[in-house]
């Protein structure tokens, strides 16, 4: 909602029942405007009712302990009719409620508790989801691996050189099983290709080297990851060059019936969100590749290059406001129809979770947390899931196809003091804690809940996913803050629960 406008008295009269008094209530403490027409009302009514603006008698509470009983719980309405007649007593009920309000929400607000995220947790469970994901570089600073940084130069790599399309170029034949929808700046040829790669891993086996390179900042880091895919089994991912002891890890794969519900839906997001071309051919690791191009309007976002004999992804190029910001190609490869990895290494460890449908985004809604189905125009809602920790975690999971972001939140004071190694930054106004690599982490508080954000989007698409969630001071102390705690206080009373 915009603004509570009429709303407003059938809040203050008590009026407003379940999600919609949970919704104005928490429009309330992040609105000022709304919570001054709150107070107006209050002085307004006062004035009608000839009451002055005085704390009502001291056995308002006597009298309402004074009210019959009865063994069956009373409904929500019954007990807003009891409170009716008292209010009588004091001028009117809406009076009452107002009044009632301020008293109850004179206490200051409990404690909340001190959060610090368990960053290492949430960038686990990312890099688990993008490591599974065809047309995702992989995460490689969150498998405890630390990249190589150096200032960027001239003799940074540049995109590669790619020929002109002047006729289709050949490419292997897979059964897809679907096909896309299409948008009217769409090449048919490019979807089609870019489904290939999608299945791909479900039928080929390979190994080899891999360097990614990200060139989003004035410092560049550099990782190579050795590796290894069997198709049924999963993907070791070896960091080689890292300064740290880093040691192999592993992404388990997926049944077969999921990872194809997985690619069919992020390929349907990056077509979505952009136009697709075939746009010419080229040669990675010594194999010949299709390019497809993706582009917003004019601007070039993404290259993805599909290699012509196994459907593969060997090469891809992310671009931010036409510049390029980050490569991964594969150095060398090696493929074959079938394999075995013997010795696995460590599995990624991840947070265990329990799966929430999606639509109960309302609900979460309601509840406090912030679960919209849409993200900065293009990232569309994919999953959400509830973390088995010791603290309430919601995880909201969203993809444009191109990029991936996760969210998780938890109820509480972020206690920054473990957050080591996070500048302190300003993105259009909003103050957070931010450490950029593969992947971006940010964390933020936001009226009693902290957000952490991992993605692996660059950085101009990685502010608008933070603009677009919410960044809310602390309701400040004054009488219409006092009147939200009241409703607040005075709605769990009547709930029937209570």
């Amino acid at each position: 909602m915009s603004h509570l406008h009429h709303k407003v008295s059938a809040l203050v009269d008590g009026e407003l029942t379940g999600s919609a008094r949970a919704r104005a209530i928490n429009h309330l403490r992040g609105c000022g405007a709304c919570r001054h027409e709150v107070e107006q009302t209050l002085i307004l009514k006062r004035r009608v009712c000839g009451l002055g603006a005085v704390e009502p008698s001291g056995d308002m509470f006597v009298r309402l302990g004074a009210l019959p009983h009865h063994e069956r719980p009373a409904s929500p309405r019954r007990r807003f009719a009891n409170a009716r007649r008292v209010g009588v007593g004091v001028g009117s009920m809406s009076v009452a409620v107002l009044t009632l309000a301020y008293i109850v929400g004179g206490a200051e607000p409990p404690q909340v508790a001190s959060v610090a995220p368990p960053v290492d947790d949430f960038a686990a469970e990312f890099a688990a989801e993008t490591g599974a994901a065809p047309l995702s570089d992989p995460a490689v600073e969150a498998m405890n691996a630390t990249a190589v940084a150096y200032p960027v130069s001239a003799e940074m790599p540049t995109p590669a050189q790619v020929q002109s399309v002047v006729s289709s170029p050949p490419a292997v034949h897979l059964q897809v099983g679907w096909a896309p929808e299409t948008g009217p700046g769409d090449d048919r040829a490019a979807v089609d290709a870019l489904g290939r790669a999608m299945v791909a891993p479900e039928r080929v086996a390979y190994h080899g080297d891999r360097v990614v390179i990200d060139m989003a900042s004035d410092e560049a880091s550099m990782v190579r990851v050795s590796v290894q895919h069997v198709p049924g089994q999963g993907t070791s991912f070896d960091v080689t060059d890292s300064p740290d002891d880093a040691t192999a890890t592993f992404v388990a794969q997926g049944e077969a019936a999921s990872a194809r519900g997985f690619a069919g839906g992020q390929l349907q997001l990056l077509v979505d969100a952009y136009e697709l071309t075939a746009s010419g051919s080229t040669v990675v690791a010594g194999r010949a590749a299709t390019v497809i191009s993706a582009r917003r309007g004019q601007e070039l976002v993404a290259r993805f290059f599909v290699d012509n004999a196994t459907g593969l992804m060997v090469r891809r190029e992310v671009y931010d406001g036409g510049r390029l910001v980050r490569s991964s190609a594969f150095e060398s490869l090696r493929t074959s129809d079938e394999g075995f990895l013997s010795h696995l290494p460590p599995e990624l460890t991840t947070p265990a979770a329990t799966a929430v449908s999606t639509r109960l985004t309302p609900i979460l809604n309601d509840d406090g947390y912030a679960c919209p189905s849409t993200l900065s125009d293009t990232f569309q809602l994919t999953s959400l899931d509830r973390l088995d920790s010791s603290s309430d975690v919601i995880h909201a999971a969203y993809s444009d196809g191109l990029s991936s972001a996760s969210l998780f939140e938890q109820r509480g004071q972020l206690r920054t003091g473990g957050l080591q190694g996070f500048p302190r930054v300003d993105i259009d106004g909003t103050k957070l804690a931010l450490r950029e690599g593969l992947p971006t982490v940010a964390v933020w508080e936001s009226e009693g809940t902290v957000y952490t954000l991992v993605t692996d989007a660059p950085m101009s698409t990685s502010a608008a996913l933070v603009a677009a969630l919410p960044h809310r001071p602390p309701v400040a102390a004054d009488t219409s803050s006092r009147l939200v705690r009241g409703f607040e206080t005075l709605g769990s009373l009547l709930s029937p629960a209570a």
